[in-house]
């Protein structure tokens, strides 16, 4: 075993801080594919951020000499935490290692693997890999995506360069270790540096959509769902540190306070909803703009993405899908059995809780989650007949089959991220990854803890990856 040991900070205390983290990197000397390839150079970018930084050599799959080896970092480190970065030849030894020091390794990050749900053990991994490079089979990426805690960063292909892709995967992982130094599902609570302004703007067609400002400046981001919860919320967070964007939060036309409609679009609500943003961004002098939205808001911008794509700077889907086929275009199960149980209070409570929330993933969030089930119900108390029918079905019904679908997803051309729960109930695992390797250059984070209310649930932890994708686009001149 060879090591390279970078110069360290002073020992500091343990914390959520990346100064207070060692970063262990553990290279096979075969390792020549793909993300794999990367552990030095990804090594030089950490230590930019003045992070304890180590690397080591490992050639073979269990090294006895790696343990003694990790053992005398910690010794050095002060007290401060270890994130091992493997390879797919090193991942089994730094398993090990991560299940014999579990008070220390707080993290294991997969450059092209992750572990499986029985060799993860306690650790919360983070998978690195590009869908068209590494050597690992798609099957085996997208069942890593399960393994318990688990984070999947996936690229369908990079343009980075050899420059570029290092600092961008550096800082992937030093956002990870903030993160799992956090108990899992805590809520930070961050208030917007400016309070969101109602406003409302009128369509050529006379219709009237209200929507809600937050912060300033040249980047514009622009997200529409049929309502929006409480304050702090996804759009509110967007205006604040670190993406601190102008954001417009609209609400969609045909749900109130935007104007209702009193026929019923049936399949084309998607591509009216689609036009009405492009349209709205004319009247208001915004000339192109990032949109984002969750589920049915996410549909709205693949349907800008089709229509409008040389409005879009870029495309941030929330549990957008597109849902599986299931010989079903119409409607997802959800959206068909909330509309069919309303006006009956108890039964929409019913279907919010488990065709929409879904099983509860983290204890720490139970009184949000209840109080947003309570606001999702009180809003569908108050819906007139007219809101309540609205079913968008599912995007692109055209495409009948899951393989047609995702033919449609391979055309698309803006630049995408795309955020997912593997515990979603109305998208499932399988639409997300079907997505994530349809889109050409989509990159994607799918978390195993989350589920379909992410945005509403966790919207802290969507703006951090927002964060880093603008980043991206900037890095690369929104070439992805």
């Amino acid at each position: 075993m060879t090591a390279t040991v970078s110069a360290s900070p002073s020992p500091s205390t343990r914390g959520t801080r990346p100064r207070d983290t060692v970063y262990v990197l553990v290279r096979a000397a075969e390792d020549e594919a793909g993300l794999a390839a990367a552990p030095d150079a990804i090594a030089a970018e950490l230590r930019k951020t003045g992070t304890g930084v180590l690397v080591l050599e490992s050639r073979r799959d269990r090294d006895p000499a790696l343990p003694a080896a990790v053992n005398h970092v910690i010794a050095d480190a002060g007290g401060r935490v270890v994130v091992l970065v493997a390879t797919p030849l090193t991942m089994p030894a730094c398993l090990e290692v991560a299940a014999g020091l579990p008070r220390h390794v707080v993290g294991v990050v997969g450059l092209g693997t992750a572990p499986s749900a029985e060799a993860a053990g306690s650790a919360r991994p983070l998978l690195l890999a590009d869908l068209t490079a590494d050597a690992r089979p798609a099957g085996e990426i997208r069942a890593a995506c399960e393994t318990p805690g688990a984070k999947s960063v996936l690229w369908n292909g990079m343009r980075h360069g050899p420059d570029l892709t290092p600092r961008l995967l550096a800082a992937e992982i030093a956002a990870y270790a903030e993160e799992i130094a956090q108990p899992p599902g805590s809520w930070r609570r961050v208030v917007p540096e400016v309070p969101g302004t109602a406003r409302t703007a009128r369509l050529a067609d006379g219709t009237t959509l209200a929507y809600t400002e937050y912060g300033a400046g040249d980047r514009v981001i622009i997200t529409a769902q049929m309502g929006f919860p409480p304050e702090p919320n996804y759009p509110s967070l967007l205006a604040s540190a670190p993406v601190n964007a102008r954001v417009l939060a609209v609400t969609l036309r045909g749900f109130r306070p935007s104007d209702t409609v009193e026929h019923d679009l049936g399949l084309g609500w998607l591509s009216r909803w689609a036009d009405d943003i492009a349209e709205l961004a004319t009247v208001l002098g915004i000339e192109r703009f990032h949109y984002t939205g969750g589920s049915h808001g996410g549909g709205v911008g693949w349907y800008l993405a089709e229509r409008h794509p040389h409005r879009l700077d870029g495309y941030i889907g929330v549990v957008s899908g597109p849902h599986d086929r299931e010989n079903d275009t119409s409607s997802s199960v959800a959206r068909r059995s909330i509309n069919d149980a309303w006006p009956d209070e108890a039964a929409v409570r019913r279907h919010v809780e488990d065709l929409v929330f879904g099983p509860p993933t983290h204890p720490r969030r139970a009184r949000r989650r209840a109080l947003l089930i309570d606001g999702i119900v009180a809003d569908y108390k108050e819906m007139t007949p007219q809101e309540a029918r609205i079913n968008q079905g599912k995007p692109w019904p055209q495409a009948a089959t899951d393989a047609a679908l995702a033919a449609v997803l391979r055309t698309v051309e803006v630049p995408t991220l795309l955020l997912s729960g593997v515990q979603d109930v109305i998208i499932s695992a399988d639409a997300a990854f079907r997505a994530s390797s349809s889109v050409p250059l989509a990159k994607s984070v799918l978390w195993q803890d989350e589920g379909h209310m992410t945005w509403e649930e966790a919207p802290d932890r969507l703006v951090g990856e927002v964060a880093l994708f603008l980043d991206e686009l900037d890095a690369t001149g929104g070439t992805r």
